[in-house]
């Protein structure tokens, strides 16, 4: 683990060409929330050899204190850092889509309208959905800006996931803290 994060500070220092790429690993791996194992599946994540199984708070905390060494030092950096800590802090103010319930009307014997027992009638339109992929426990990261895998916070966890870096960087920026 100490060699990809390594690596990872060193490309988003010494290598221009792939500075930004690395940034945004950096900044998805600071919401990790370490629930569950998975494969790197974007072709830029195996090429680092991102592949996540442990179970704690290592490796976000471990991106959080790799990012944070460049807040306010190294300013091309500290400005994507900022706003992309700041942005986490919007997300949850953003309310979750509700999803909308289909009520039926039934009769008292849970028969249709056209007679027809509704336990039948659905069995027969339900298809097996094809089994999805489990989502990775980060957010996928362009160009400083969260633009999938990070669904608004639910638990306490998920909302310490999207804050931890905020406060790790009021530390360095007091003035983050004003509203």
């Amino acid at each position: 683990m100490q060699l990809g994060f390594s690596t990872l500070r060193e490309l988003a220092i010494l290598r221009p060409s792939v500075r930004r790429p690395a940034l945004d690993v950096l900044l998805g791996l600071t919401t990790h929330a370490g629930k569950e194992n998975h494969r790197a599946s974007s072709r830029f994540d195996r090429y680092l050899c991102v592949s996540i199984s442990l179970t704690d708070k290592r490796i976000r905390n471990a991106a959080i204190m790799s990012v944070k060494k460049w807040v306010p030092d190294v300013k091309e950096l500290s400005g994507i850092i900022l706003s992309f800590a700041l942005s986490l802090l919007e997300r949850l103010q953003v309310e979750p889509v509700k999803e909308e319930e289909n009520v039926k009307k039934e009769g008292e014997d849970g028969v249709g309208a056209d007679g027809e027992d509704e336990g039948e009638a659905e069995m027969a339109m339900e298809e097996t959905p094809p089994p999805e992929e489990p989502k990775p426990p980060f957010a996928l990261v362009r160009e400083g800006k969260v633009v999938d895998r990070l669904d608004p916070p639910k638990t306490i966890g998920e909302v310490t996931q999207h804050v931890e870096l905020l406060l790790a960087l009021c530390v360095k920026e007091p003035q983050l803290l004003d509203p």
